[in-house]
């Protein structure tokens, strides 16, 4: 079987499944332009948006002009507060390692069934600025007992990892 490219906002998918769920609190790491989290702050109570370039789309969020890495060290020191997440959505440093330290990191403050979508995890090798830390980075996910599926099996691919 062979898969091509598609043409597609994939942040629609998570906008769709927040329209769904209507969730009280969300957090977005690496939120680019600002377009997609724009979209979700319309179902959600709360939206907290960290990215190391301001957006150009600033809106009705918190953001946090910081690294995901120096996100997380502030909560740490109690520098930030931040709720239970009840959905997630990672698409920073593209890297295996910050991919899923990036998961780890988060993974306490998801709440129980909470959802946590990981970006650009269909593809391997140099494809694009992806290359393969995301798809790795959900393998390993897979590989170390968390439920997670790849909902779109086509580049650049999105999956979600619920939390049990």
């Amino acid at each position: 079987m062979a898969f091509r490219p598609i043409e597609s906002n994939f942040e629609d998918i998570v906008t769709y499944f927040a329209s769904l769920l209507c969730p009280e609190n969300y957090l977005e790491l690496g939120i680019s332009q600002g377009i997609r989290i724009n979209k979700i702050v319309n179902y959600v109570n709360r939206a907290i948006g960290v990215d190391i370039v301001e957006p150009k789309q600033l809106g009705k969020y918190e953001f946090y002009c910081l690294s995901t890495d120096e996100f997380f060290n502030k909560i740490k020191n109690g520098e930030i507060q931040i709720p239970q997440f009840d959905i997630v959505f990672i698409d920073a440093d593209h890297s295996l390692e910050q991919c899923y330290k990036d998961f780890i990191n988060v993974l306490p403050y998801v709440a129980n069934n909470g959802l946590v979508f990981m970006h650009d995890t269909f593809g391997v090798g140099d494809v694009g600025d992806v290359g393969s830390g995301p798809y790795d980075a959900a393998k390993r996910i897979r590989e170390e007992g968390y439920e997670i599926t790849t909902v779109l099996p086509v580049y650049p691919g999105m999956s979600i990892i619920r939390k049990s």
